[in-house]
């Protein structure tokens, strides 16, 4: 909602700030102005929304100081990268957040060109690419329409309602779990988007997809740490004090992650 007036001097940004906005949160400033507002001047309606118990943590696991992924080639820097190096479990605010999108963003690019001219540079021939998305791009079972809305709102429910996210039982993320494997499967199956309408296809099956991940570690982790509260298993403890790594496509697994001198002692 938008009020044409603008604010009144009081209220008013410093005349400093839109230039200083523009240029170390450019991102922020785009959003509004794609509806067209100005941030700045302009009175615009704020509302509270749900992350779930899931907010600037996570992400792409990184396997080396360059912000390696465990796949060959595949850097990863930002909000996509695991903030955890820097962060632990805490969400942290604007400061670290946007230190840790620059500082990922140039250690991951560094070491992606460092990679390519180490590559080329021994005269390896470009390898044939072979295509691995499928979900949304390579339907497994042939393209058909699939309600992008539903298996949308699905993964929103089970990741954000206050009983399924909030309030955890065994019981109810296993019937969640079942309700987002028939959606997956609808997905995977079935969901093709082509040209521009692919990005849309492929963000509907990364909601599902990191739904059934949120849902497996939610099921996994059968006691209650900071924001994860399991109404089953009310006590903290300590051989759940790891890190819990998640991942697949076709088949969800999980596993706790050791820190690497617990692993030596062993």
């Amino acid at each position: 909602m938008r009020h044409r007036r603008a604010c009144p001097p009081w209220c008013e940004a410093p005349k400093g700030l839109p230039a200083v906005v523009r240029q170390i949160q450019p991102a922020t400033v785009a959003a509004f102005e794609r509806r067209g507002l100005d941030m700045f001047r302009d009175r615009f309606e704020v509302k509270l929304f749900g992350e779930g118990t899931i907010r600037g943590t996570g992400g792409l696991r990184i396997v080396d100081a360059g912000c390696a992924t465990s796949v060959r080639g595949l850097f990863v820097a930002g909000d996509a990268a695991t903030r955890e190096h820097i962060a632990g479990a805490t969400s942290g605010g604007g400061a670290q957040n946007a230190a840790w999108a620059l500082a990922s963003g140039v250690l991951s690019g560094q070491a992606a060109a460092t990679l390519a001219h180490r590559t080329t540079g021994q005269g390896a021939r470009t390898a044939a690419l072979t295509p691995l998305g499928q979900a949304g791009l390579r339907p497994a079972a042939g393209a058909r329409p699939v309600d992008r809305a539903c298996a949308t709102r699905v993964a929103r429910e089970e990741i954000l309602d206050l009983d399924r996210a909030l309030w955890r039982r065994a019981d109810r993320l296993e019937a969640a779990a079942r309700r987002l494997e028939d959606t997956w499967r609808e997905v995977g199956d079935h969901l093709h988007g082509a040209g521009g309408d692919a990005v849309a296809a492929r963000e509907t099956a990364a909601m599902v997809a990191t739904a059934r991940w949120c849902n497996a570690a939610a099921l996994g982790r059968a006691e209650s740490r900071g924001m994860h509260v399991r109404e089953d298993c009310p006590h903290t403890l300590s051989g759940f004090a790891h890190r819990q790594v998640v991942g697949g496509l076709e088949r969800v697994l999980t596993r706790l992650e050791r820190a690497p001198l617990e692993e030596a002692a062993q």
